[in-house]
Formats: structure tokens, sequence, C-alpha cells
């Protein structure tokens, strides 16, 4: 009796296993099925700090192209886009030490905040928007351009994995 049983549960927890999977791998992006492509256009730039929109723009294509879930195109060909927009870089003291003089910065975080809109071109609607995002990046002081150049990437970085996770995973 106990062997009919089992061998009825074997089939029954194979199907159960099987059903889960395709399940997690079909339900695992919140893309509508027409979302195959992305355009990114250089982002905006609303501080003074020169040139940071080139390297959040490259940063979220590289996200992208690394990832490969949607095609990077250009706009015209585009199923959806993506709008950016710096709004602030900041430079903040992070770690000190102690000196005879007084406390000294060693390092520095430097934070950038964005505004992030993902535009469904296609059915002309937007399928997410974040007022103020924020990604950050460390660089020791005293700040060498190379080196606050380093928490700029690492900001930049932080700033596209967000974006790309939010775009194709919905979190």
């Amino acid at each position: 009796m106990k062997i009919k049983y089992i061998l009825l549960l074997i089939p029954l927890s194979l199907v159960t296993v099987l059903l889960g999977c395709w399940y997690y791998s079909t339900s695992g992006s919140t893309l509508p099925p027409h979302i195959k492509t992305v355009a990114v256009p250089l982002a905006e730039n609303e501080t003074l700090e020169y040139g940071i929109e080139t390297h959040l723009t490259d940063a979220v294509i590289a996200a992208f192209v690394s990832d490969n879930t949607l095609r990077v195109v250009e706009k015209k060909a585009a199923d959806s886009l993506i709008k950016l927009k710096v709004v602030d870089v900041k430079d903040e003291p992070l770690t000190y030490s102690a000196e005879k003089t007084g406390e000294k910065a060693q390092e520095y975080r430097l934070s950038i905040q964005v505004q992030i809109c993902h535009l469904d071109l296609r059915k002309d609607t937007k399928l997410w928007e974040e007022k103020l995002l924020e990604g950050w990046g460390a660089y020791q002081a005293p700040g060498e351009p190379e080196q606050r150049a380093e928490g700029i990437d690492a900001a930049a970085k932080m700033l596209a994995s967000e974006i790309l996770q939010r775009t194709v995973a919905g979190w």
C-alpha cells in the first residue's frame, strides 16, 4: 500500500517542481512582452559637474549591454526609453584621521543624485519613475583628479546597476 502512494507522489512532485521552475523563469521580468529594446540618450545635467552626464550615460548603457535582457538601440528604433537627469553631485568627508592640528579627512564620499523615467515608446506610457535615486563612490583624500574620477565611476556604476534592476526585474 505504501509503495503505491510513493509511486503516485513521485510524478506529482515532478510536475510541481517543473511548474514551479516554469513559473519562476517566465515571471522574472515585469517588462511588457513587446518591450525588447531600450534607448538611453545622453543624460541631462543640472549640476556644475562637467561631464558627469557622460559618465552616467555610459555606465547605464554598459549595464544594459552586459545584462542583454534589452538590446540598446537608437531612440527611433526603440521600444522603450530611459530618461536620466543628474540633479546633484556632492563630495563629503567619509573617514577622518587624527592629526596634531585636528582631524583631517582621509576619504571622501561622492554621491550622484538623479531623476529617472522609463518610458514605453510603443504605448506612450510611463513604466516606472524615480524622482531621486542616489549612487555613491568613495575616493582617497587629498582628492587627486584620478582618485575623484574613481568615485564618480563607482557612483555611476551603482546607479546603473539599480536602474537596470528596476527596469528588467521590477525591483
